[in-house]
């Protein structure tokens, strides 16, 4: 009897640690949500950081951070028109990529250390 209460015990606990885990694979990052740009990373070898730029705000995501998300969300204010940069960087090249936007935007968009692709828009 005293078993199967143990028993019993550390099967809850798996149970609830097991479906408490937390397999976030979006990083949010920026100071707004007026424009959303989600930059999903297909492949992640090779790059050292991303850069995104917007209204004047700056915001870098590491080679470490990269290593535990596949999709950075960068969020800012933006209620009229405007553009943000997303940059690339690797050990031997940079590429950015600059689009137009206006408040409510989605864009969404891929890459790996050798393109930013452009999927789709949207918003209202």
């Amino acid at each position: 009897m005293k078993n199967n209460k143990v028993t019993n015990i550390l099967v809850f606990m798996m149970v609830l640690f097991g479906c408490n885990t937390n397999n976030k694979t979006e990083l949010e990052i920026g100071n707004g949500n007026d424009v959303i740009v989600a930059l999903e990373l297909t492949d992640k070898k090779d790059i050292e950081k991303i850069e995104f730029q917007a209204n004047g705000n700056m915001e870098l995501v590491t080679d470490k951070d990269l290593n535990h998300y596949n999709v950075i969300k960068y969020g800012f204010n933006g209620r009229g028109e405007g553009t943000y940069r997303v940059c690339v960087y690797t050990k031997n090249d940079t590429i950015c990529r600059v689009d137009y936007v206006e408040g409510g935007y989605r864009p969404k968009l891929k890459c790996n250390a050798k393109r930013i692709e452009f999927q789709n828009n949207s918003g209202y």
